[in-house]
């Protein structure tokens, strides 16, 4: 059940998960990509489009992006 680098090997362990709300179990499916770099593909358009907006903002209000860091944080509002 482990790989040749001996890790486990989770195609052939087969893995279940229980789902209490349905009350059923589901199999655990194939690989579909590595860590990070598929969220990368999918949440880097939205991060990239989210920035240009507030950059767009700050320059609205007539401010540079050196002196208001703290606007461009996801937190800020």
């Amino acid at each position: 059940m482990l790989t040749d680098e001996g890790t486990p090997d989770i195609e052939k362990i087969r893995p279940i998960v229980f789902s209490p709300e349905v009350r059923k179990y589901h199999t655990i499916g194939k690989f579909i990509g590595k860590a990070f770099e598929v969220g990368m593909i999918l949440f880097a358009p939205q991060a990239i489009l989210g920035f240009m907006t507030r950059l767009a903002k700050l320059q609205e209000l007539g401010l540079t992006p050196s002196n208001s860091l703290q606007f461009l944080t996801p937190d800020s509002s």
